[in-house]
Order: C-alpha cells, then structure tokens, then sequence
C-alpha cells in the first residue's frame, strides 16, 4: 500500500475544495455558488469567519467490541502510518486554499489512539496545519487520548505542539465492563497516564470523556465510576452514551437498545432509553455536587436534547445525548464554539464537514483516501444542504 509522495511545504494551491465538492455527482450534487458563499463566509471585508479544524485519525491498538471491523486499522505499520499523514498533508493543502479566510479556533485531533501516530509524525501534522490554516492566537489544540498509551514523548512533542488539551477517552472500569466492551481497563491505565502528566506539571491539560449505558451498568456502578474519575479533578467531562455500530460484535449479538431484527445503518445505544436516563441523572448529581457546570448538551437528567451543530456531520463523539460539564471557566475553546454553532471541517479518512450550510462526508475507505485525499471530488460522500 503506497500514499502520496510526502510533501514539504504548505503553502501551495492543489485542489480548490469547494470547486471539487461541486463536482460530486447527483446523489449529493453542491450548487456551483457554494464557491463564492465559502470564499465569501467571512461577512465584511477584513472579518474573518470562524471554524473548527477536525482531524480523524483511525488507527487502535485493538478493535472494541462496539466498533465495526472496517472502520478503523488496528496496529499500522510505520509505512502506512506516513502514507496516512501524507494524505492529511495533501488534503490540508487543497482545504487550506479555500478557507484562507476563515480563522481557526479550534483543532480536534479525534480517534481511538491518535498517539500511534508517534511524535515525530504529530509534530509534522501540526506544522502542517499551522501552515495550511489562520490558527488564532488562542485557539485550542485539543488530542484524544487512550488511557494508558500516551508516553513521556508524546506528551513533549504535544506541548511543542502547542497542544493544550488532552482528552481522555474512559469506556471500563472494571474487569466485567471490560470483558462485555473489549476495551482495556481505562480507569486503571489512566493512572499511568496521569503520572507521565503529573512528572510534566501538566496536569491541568487533562479533560475527560466518559461514555456511559453500558450493558449492565447499574446506577450504583456508574455513580461510583464518575466519583473515582472525578479525583483526577478534571477541568471539563463529556458524558457520551454507548453506541453499538451496526455489524459489531455487540450489534451481531443485539446488544443494542434496537429491536432483535434491527437492521439500521446507524449506531444504536446499548441501553434503552429509560436506563440512559436514570444514568444521567445520577451524573447530574455527582457532576453537580462536585461543583461542575453543564455547559452544553441535553437539559437537566434527561440524558437526551439539545444538540450541537456538530451532531448534524456525524461526530462519532455526539453521537446522541451528549453533554458536557465544566469547573465554572474551564470549559475548552473547542467546547464553547461548537456550542456556539462554529462550522466543522474535517480532514482524514471518514471526517465529516459542515460547511456553509452543506455538509458531506469524506469516503472511510482507507486506500481511495491514500490516493486521492487532494481531491475532494473524488473522496467526498453524501453532499447534502443542512438547516
């Protein structure tokens, strides 16, 4: 498997992005205007509109039992790993043309493990983007995190970065938690992170995101779970729900909230909708006890409800009922502008955009990205206008 050739630079002019996404064929045809609405979304001369930077990275080092095979590559090599940023490069180049404009507030690295990446690689991505997009001077740099896998060098590389979030992405805590969702036990890894932060007098770049609705996850379990992470004194938490992808393990065994015979296309809850409330409802009182703020998503214990402009591109991390809670002032940049309705660009495999009023997707197939990631026409899926 070969990605394109590596790039230097970027500062150079590939694909123009609107231009190609107005190419995409009828099933998500965009209006030839979007050109001039995306060159022209910055409103008055001199304005600048804001956005918000999405960079998928879909590697693990294992494949959890909710996640269906295909949509992430478990255990790359170094080889396919530089083809990968190779790709972000030409694709941040071809977006970075167009939204010159624009002025980045924020930058999300998101996946299961973006630290497979390596140090040397992070740093080049983000050199890469700092020379593609008009970062703000204050603009957040936020990296999920897999507890346990984040190494002193990373961490070095990340602050050089100018990283200035870490989130920690907490599925099981105990052993049963971890042998029903095939993840690691990432309350005890945590504790291995948290020493390389602490070493670092970093502590304050921890944030965590806790997904909850686990199959038999009782309300005593999970008030005891949010009480034991909360010692870590995070500066903000997501609470996400649990959502089983179709042809997963778990979907296989219907271990979803769906029917027996649920065919859907889209992820579903683990747990009925009952139990998600009563789940929420007890992280309102344990969130809320600790002196946290709710600072976005869903209205007191109902688990489900508003729902940021994010949701509408298919952020694996929004994906129904999400919420967020924050020591009073200490919610992320990343936080308050995806509240705020700040349009999303995404880059990397399977990334999802919302743009202008027009969102697309760009295609999960890693080998079609690897070739063809500085031409949008030819990796952008399902163009559609959104409200």
């Amino acid at each position: 498997m070969s990605g394109q050739d590596d790039i230097e630079g970027c500062d150079g002019r590939l694909t123009n992005k609107a231009d190609a996404a107005a190419q995409v064929p009828a099933q998500g045809q965009v209006p030839a205007q979007v050109q001039a609405n995306v060159r022209g979304a910055q409103g008055a001369e001199g304005a600048h509109a804001d956005l918000v930077l999405r960079v998928e990275v879909p590697f693990c080092a294992q494949l959890a039992l909710y996640q269906r095979p295909g949509a992430r590559h478990t255990q790359p090599s170094p080889r396919l790993l530089d083809a990968y940023v190779n790709a972000l490069e030409a694709e941040a180049q071809a977006a970075g043309a167009e939204a010159r404009d624009h002025r980045v507030v924020a930058v999300h690295v998101a996946g299961d493990c973006p630290s497979m990446l390596g140090e040397d690689r992070f740093e080049r991505l983000m050199r890469c983007v700092r020379g593609c997009f008009a970062l703000g001077d204050d603009a957040d740099v936020v990296v999920d995190v897999l507890p346990g896998s984040l190494s002193a060098a990373d961490l070095l590389a990340y602050r050089r970065s100018g990283v200035t979030r870490l989130v920690a992405d907490i599925v099981a805590d105990t052993p049963d938690e971890s042998a029903r969702t095939g993840r690691f036990a990432d309350m005890a890894n945590m504790g291995a992170t948290m020493r390389i932060v602490r070493t670092a007098h970093a502590e304050g770049l921890v944030d965590l995101r806790m997904r909850y609705g686990l199959p038999r996850q009782t309300p005593s379990l999970w008030r005891r779970e949010l009480a034991n992470a909360l010692e870590w004194r995070p500066s903000q938490v997501e609470l996400v729900p649990l959502m089983v992808e179709p042809g997963s393990r778990m979907w296989e065994e219907g271990a979803h909230a769906g029917a027996p015979a649920t065919s859907a296309s889209a992820a579903m809850p683990a747990v009925s909708q009952e139990a998600a409330r009563q789940l929420a409802d007890v992280a309102a009182d344990v969130l809320g006890g600790a002196g946290y703020e709710r600072v976005a998503g869903a209205s007191a214990g109902t688990g489900t409800g508003a729902r940021s402009r994010a949701d509408d591109v298919g952020s694996a991390d929004n994906a129904g009922g999400e919420e967020v809670w924050a020591l009073p002032g200490r919610e992320s940049r990343l936080t308050r502008a995806r509240t705020a309705g700040v349009e999303t660009l995404g880059l990397g495999v399977g990334a999802a955009s919302h743009v202008d009023g027009f969102a697309y997707e760009n295609a999960d197939d890693l080998d079609l990205y690897l070739a063809k990631s500085a031409d949008i026409s030819a990796i952008a899926r399902d163009v559609r206008r959104v409200g």
